[in-house]
């Protein structure tokens, strides 16, 4: 796969409060970093505490400079492959939104 880029200033922001912790944030975080490492994207990851949506951990919020921000829920770590091949396409996974 050749190298991808995505729009300089994309952050992906992981939900890691207790609730998000125990429904596999930790586990999507490092798929989130493994994935991007193995398709050699350039993307920021980061960490937020919880926000209050408990119910739809893990979570995942993707900020683009071009677009509003799209809060993921239910981003397990086999979902990661899927939320950056959208990612990539511009596309939103629109059952997966929450905010």
């Amino acid at each position: 796969m050749g190298h991808q880029r995505y729009d300089v200033g994309t952050t992906l922001v992981v939900g890691m409060g207790t609730c998000g912790i125990a429904a596999g944030a930790r586990e999507t975080l490092l798929a989130l970093n493994d994935e991007l490492a193995r398709r050699e994207i350039t993307a920021n990851v980061t960490i937020d505490g919880c926000i209050g949506k408990c119910p739809f951990e893990p979570l995942v919020t993707i900020h683009r400079p071009d677009a509003a921000p799209v809060m993921y829920g239910h981003v397990t770590a086999d979902r990661v492959p899927e939320l950056l091949d959208s990612l990539a396409q511009g596309q939103v996974i629109q059952e997966w939104v929450v905010a």
